[in-house]
């Protein structure tokens, strides 16, 4: 049942429309290169996606609480309330897509209306299901998954085009790629941690998350193609798919921003503070923040959740898997925490150039190095240190 669970979960959260608005900018590399670049980046992200669950799964901890281990006990308050920021922002911004596209389908129903009906929806699903799989949000996730098909099967049988106008570099579409399973990194762990001990969970996650994302990226690179624009809404409208297209989106940005929602609860619960009412809180501010939000701003914000989640992610692999080193019983960490921030130095530097190994792998490469060297230095890598 673990494992049904889990591709369910994984299965709704990547089926939205942020992810397929994010594959329309593959549009110029065209069609082969497109469908490569997508595989390539979210192979990469969803096996960093996997070892952060895999190091959740192992020691029974969420996410961020499991950051201590690197970081230290007010460390890992720094990284959680940074994720519950985040978590807000990614609330608002499927708020805001989910009602956009749903009015562009159904103009009778003002944006703002579909936003507060989408929240709603959102704050009953945190309300009824909270944490379990229910049977209801089993059919409803099962009918996500036969309206895609459906859809699916009409926009793969559309002519394209290959005649795109803007340009993308391949380096920057393979940062776009990974920077959406990046984005579950801060997450995942608290999917995964279980209270029998199931370590194949992080692999059934990753993998699900990998097959749905990559389906979602795939369909905006054919609506770009084929209308030369990146709004899914009005592919919709063209096949005659109004009445589905609206129940598809609505259905996807509640399954997916309910992650979001929940997690902001977990996050901010390392302060003692109620998970379920956080999560309602974060909705009802994402809400609020969606009725003024920008998605011209999209691209901006995945960037930015990378630069502080990729050197975070590369230091607690590090220190997991190879330096062995678990300093959960500090205060706080400044050695890895001036090494997370040399690590979002590096990450934003490398946006502003075409690096050929990308910048997510360049900044994990060079972060993990430093830590290694620090640690064989000064002889605390490679046993287990308490501080």
């Amino acid at each position: 049942m673990l494992y049904i669970n889990s591709i369910f979960l994984w299965f709704g959260a990547a089926i939205s429309i942020a992810e397929i608005f994010t594959g329309t900018f593959f549009a110029p590399l065209g069609l082969k290169n497109g469908i490569i670049i997508i595989i390539i980046g979210h192979l990469i992200g969803c096996t960093l996606m996997y070892l952060i669950g895999l190091i959740s799964s192992k020691t029974n901890l969420t996410t961020m609480k499991s950051t201590s281990r690197s970081f230290g006990k007010r460390g890992s308050l720094f990284f959680a309330s940074v994720n519950g920021i985040q978590l807000i922002g990614w609330t608002a911004i499927m708020i805001y897509s989910g009602a956009i596209a749903a009015n562009l389908l159904f103009n009778k129903i003002s944006v703002t209306t579909f936003s507060f009906l989408i929240s709603a929806l959102i704050i009953c699903w945190l309300i009824i299901k909270y944490k379990e799989l229910t049977i209801i949000s089993s059919i409803i996730i099962f009918l996500l998954f036969l309206l895609t098909l459906l859809v699916s099967k009409k926009i793969f049988a559309l002519n394209y085009t290959t005649e795109i106008k803007s340009s993308i570099s391949i380096f920057s579409a393979l940062e776009l790629s990974i920077a959406m399973p990046l984005s579950w990194l801060p997450l995942i762990g608290d999917y995964t941690t279980t209270k029998k001990s199931n370590h194949k969970i992080p692999l059934i996650s990753a993998l699900t998350y990998f097959l749905a994302s990559s389906w979602m990226y795939i369909i905006g690179l054919f609506c770009a193609l084929y209308t030369k624009e990146n709004d899914f809404a009005i592919i919709l409208s063209k096949l005659g798919m109004g009445s589905i297209g609206l129940i598809l989106i609505i259905l996807s940005t509640v399954t997916t921003t309910f992650l979001d929602a929940f997690s902001c609860g977990i996050s901010f619960s390392i302060f003692n503070i109620n998970e379920k009412k956080v999560s309602i809180i974060s909705v009802i501010i994402g809400l609020i923040i969606a009725l003024f939000w920008n998605q011209g701003t999209l691209e901006s914000f995945l960037y930015l959740i990378s630069s502080i989640f990729i050197p975070m992610a590369a230091i607690q692999i590090t220190d997991y898997f190879i330096i062995k080193k678990d300093v959960s019983n500090s205060i706080f960490d400044k050695t890895n925490f001036v090494i997370f921030i040399i690590g979002f130095i590096v990450y934003r530097y490398l946006l502003y150039i075409d690096f050929f190994l990308g910048i997510s792998i360049s900044t994990m490469i060079i972060t993990s190095l430093i830590v290694i060297i620090y640690n064989s230095i000064n002889k605390k890598g490679f046993k287990n240190v308490q501080k």
